[in-house]
């Protein structure tokens, strides 16, 4: 657990702009989520540090076009990038598959001042998320 608080207190990453694909800072980002991922699955800690890492790192603007403020990556770039962050930690993979399927969404869309707003959300770090398929308790 002390590497874990350790992280926390010393993510030394700094993003000046969207993590693209192949960018070093990509691959940090990767790095420090890979740390400790299995002690999170292990002791059901939640990733509160990755996720806000992720948001910093605006990782979620990975599709979007450079002219809107992303990266500007290819779909199969997003799929590389993926799999690399599954291979990371499957669980944190999983947290924002949904944010990247509503990115794209958005972005086969005529551009609506609505999904202007969702774009630039991305780009400032916003995470989609969705709990529709959560089990109730």
């Amino acid at each position: 657990m002390t590497q874990i608080v350790e992280k926390v207190l010393e993510p030394q990453i700094n993003f000046s702009a969207p993590v693209t694909a192949n960018s070093p800072e990509l691959q940090q980002l990767l790095d420090f989520i890979a740390v400790g991922a299995a002690e999170r699955d292990r002791d059901r800690i939640l990733p509160y540090d990755v996720v806000e890492l992720i948001r910093r790192s605006r990782l979620g603007a990975l599709r979007i076009p450079v002219a809107e403020g992303g990266a500007g990556s290819s779909a199969r770039e997003l799929f590389e990038v993926a799999i690399r962050l599954g291979d990371a930690d499957a669980n944190v993979a999983h947290i924002v598959r949904n944010h990247f399927s509503v990115t794209e969404r958005i972005l086969r869309s005529e551009r609506t001042e609505r999904n202007r707003r969702w774009i630039k959300a991305a780009v400032d770090g916003a995470i989609f998320g969705s709990a529709a398929t959560e089990k109730k308790k």
